[in-house]
């Protein structure tokens, strides 16, 4: 080809060009499809894009010469490239600025030129107005408009993914900061090796499918119906052979190799609800007792939280879901539901977390309704508040209704719990569970009376304490009723006289004085648990 030829062809290619001015570049085939996704972006045929990869698969290096190629092709263009950190920015800015004035990309486009009195890594101009623009997370463009907005790997590592704080100040920076920076039909970008199913990936999936997002991933090791038609089991690059990437799934373990490498964050299950756990039923049977328990939220934008209900029977041998519904709604609208939803299934409890979004909610249901709505506090991490009750479900004791409309999500959100896009569902669930395990007035005494009145002989059995081999003072002694007959026998009868005086005995030792009625009640527990 002669050099006209390749100058033009280059400037209309993007894969000639990354040819052309990348001495490494590869033309592995996910690299060269991604070459094609971005240059169906430059025809405005895709106007927004979600891309996965394995880490240090090339797809940043792709990015680069994307940029390039674009502020080539129109050097009036505004671009807005965002990344984790401010020091990464400048990792990507200050290469993509020394390849816009390289010769070769000169020779390919002799009208775009850098501004020599703006050339710092992370903002440069070209001189017909065009400009880059790159930031990290958390940083500000406000004055900056885009025409382009690329953001590429917005979290850095598994701890940042895990943190909710960090993976909700994504979404905010995103929406608030750099969408709003768009000329009207610009395109965004993003791509990014995924970590967390509530990921800026996941999310603009999950949550804002309607805005037409083109989504693609590249898993490093073929699976069933593979997007770049590679046989099963066959690496994503040459680079990283079978062997290679055995060795760091046994580094990694499953989980995470399957979120990193494959693109599919807590692959199947999650670490606390799994779905072999849970029993199923066809028709539902009488129940002691029915509870609603619910978590709120009172905004309606698209990445706001949800509130959930969840409406649980109980029988003697296990509880039941009734009823699962979620919803984005405003307070006036969440507070009919509560109230639609008791009506339907007449709970024994309206369960309420008294948080910041429900204290309101409680107070007014508490004022204008009848409802028995009842104030919860929860407390400490929302794992270890799953935890407990996994148990019961692990044990088959958690029914499920089999077909109903709801079914498919709940299971889902509590089955990626706790890496699911939302946690409603799963909160809503534990607050109900929580409240029907608490322990009931039975086993209160017991524990009251195996801490204070009564203790267990060697047979076995409770009876009062004795207060001279618990070496109470002298003075209680004296409180002792003349006569009292030997209840160190089993079943024997205590006679304890109702009107004995209370002996003196110092403030901080006094302990509530037992009546029959409470030994009475003792018994009957002592008859139940042995």
């Amino acid at each position: 080809m002669k050099p006209d030829g390749f100058l033009a062809a280059a400037a209309a290619d993007l894969a000639i060009y990354a040819a052309g001015v990348l001495p490494a570049f590869e033309p592995a085939p996910h690299i060269l499809r991604l070459i094609e996704l971005f240059e169906a972006i430059e025809r405005g045929e895709i106007k927004r894009l979600l891309v996965s990869a394995p880490p240090q698969h090339g797809k940043t290096s792709a990015a680069m010469a994307f940029m390039a190629w674009a502020l080539g092709r129109q050097p009036t263009r505004r671009i807005v490239y965002g990344t984790y950190s401010d020091e990464r920015a400048a990792d990507v800015g200050r290469p993509l600025r020394e390849l816009l004035k390289d010769p070769r990309h000169k020779a390919i486009f002799p009208a775009c030129r850098v501004d020599e009195t703006s050339a710092a890594a992370t903002r440069f101009g070209t001189t017909a107005g065009g400009n880059f623009f790159a930031v990290g997370r958390g940083s500000g463009v406000t004055g900056r408009s885009a025409d382009l907005l690329i953001v590429d790997d917005a979290i850095k590592d598994a701890a940042e993914a895990f943190s909710p704080t960090i993976r909700k100040s994504v979404i905010d920076w995103f929406a608030t900061s750099l969408v709003t920076r768009l000329q009207p039909g610009a395109p965004v970008v993003c791509v990014a090796t995924r970590w967390h199913q509530a990921d800026l990936i996941g999310v603009l999936e999950t949550e804002h499918r309607g805005e037409g997002w083109t989504v693609v991933n590249w898993p490093a090791i073929a699976e069933e119906n593979d997007p770049l038609g590679r046989a099963v089991g066959e690496p994503l690059w040459s680079r990283y052979s079978r062997e290679e990437l055995a060795s760091r799934r046994a580094i990694l373990g499953s989980a995470q190799f399957v979120s990193l490498y494959q693109g599919r964050p807590a692959a199947g299950e999650g670490r606390v609800f799994r779905r072999e756990w849970w029993s199923w039923y066809r028709e539902a049977p009488a129940f002691s007792r029915v509870i609603q328990a619910w978590d709120t939220a009172f905004k309606t934008g698209t990445e706001s939280d949800y509130s959930a209900c969840v409406t649980i029977g109980e029988t003697a041998t296990g509880f039941y879901v009734l009823s699962a519904w979620r919803g984005r709604v405003e307070f006036p609208e969440l507070k009919r539901r509560v109230v639609e939803l008791a009506h339907e299934f007449k709970p024994a409890a309206v369960v309420v977390e008294d948080k910041a979004s429900g204290q309101s909610l409680l107070q007014e249901l508490q004022r204008e309704t009848s409802l028995p709505v009842l104030a919860i506090k929860a407390e400490g991490d929302k794992v270890l508040r799953a935890s407990v009750v996994t148990p019961t479900i692990e044990a088959g004791r958690v029914f499920l209704p089999e077909g109903a409309a709801w079914l498919d999500g709940f299971v889902e959100e509590l089955s990626a719990f706790p890496a699911a896009v939302h946690d409603d569902l799963v909160d809503a669930f534990v607050h109900g569970m929580t409240y029907l395990r608490a322990p009931g007035p039975g086993e209160n005494v017991f524990a009251y009376y195996e801490q204070h009145l009564v203790e267990r002989g060697a047979d076995g059995v409770l009876r009062p304490r004795d207060s001279r081999r618990s070496g109470a003072p002298a003075e209680a002694k004296k409180a002792e009723p003349a006569g009292a007959p030997d209840v160190s026998g089993p079943g024997a009868e205590p006679a304890i006289a109702p009107d004995a005086p209370e002996a003196s005995v110092p403030e901080q030792k006094k302990e509530p004085r037992p009546t029959r009625a409470d030994f009475e009640r003792a018994g009957m527990l002592r008859r139940r648990l042995w």
